[in-house]
């Protein structure tokens, strides 16, 4: 077996693993399943790539110093405001499964997402129509919002 065939496989079976935690500690989201890249538009992997560039604006800052229950609400009302729904897709980092389909089924969600993905998150509308990114930057949140490619800022 060559070296990368072995990588593979260890990535895959570590990546089984987080796939069973992910589902587990996400609480008021039920899971409808774990898809592929191609699945989503096109213009999803661009728009995730840009916002790794230095230079693009948020679309809404928030100062560094709040935790928890603040921090879930601030996501939850950029969310709503962006018109991402009861059901989305979640970026999870990972090789094998990186996205997860997921519907709102009860109450605290935001927080098991941090708490199962991370502070980072992307997420895209079930219609597949509206990007929403979040980064915890050093000394505050950051929020991006993209529909359809567009609607992101950048300072040149």
């Amino acid at each position: 077996m060559s070296s990368s065939e072995l990588r593979r496989r260890l990535t895959l079976k570590a990546e089984e693993a987080r796939v069973a935690d992910l589902t587990e500690k996400l609480t008021g989201l039920s899971v409808i399943g774990f898809i592929p890249n191609e699945v989503l538009p096109e213009w999803v992997p661009r728009v995730w790539q840009s916002l790794l560039q230095i230079g693009s604006v948020p679309e809404a800052r928030l100062a560094g110093g709040v935790e928890g229950e603040q921090v879930d609400a601030w996501c939850l009302r950029f969310l709503e405001d962006a018109g991402v729904g009861d059901q989305f897709y979640i970026r999870t980092g990972m090789e094998n499964f990186p996205w997860v389909s997921v519907r709102i089924t009860g109450s605290h969600w935001v927080a098991s997402l941090r708490e199962g993905v991370g502070n980072d998150l992307c997420l895209v509308s079930g219609d597949r129509r509206v990007m929403v990114v979040f980064f915890e930057e050093e000394w505050e949140y950051v929020a991006f919002r993209s529909e359809c490619g567009l609607n992101l800022k950048r300072e040149d």
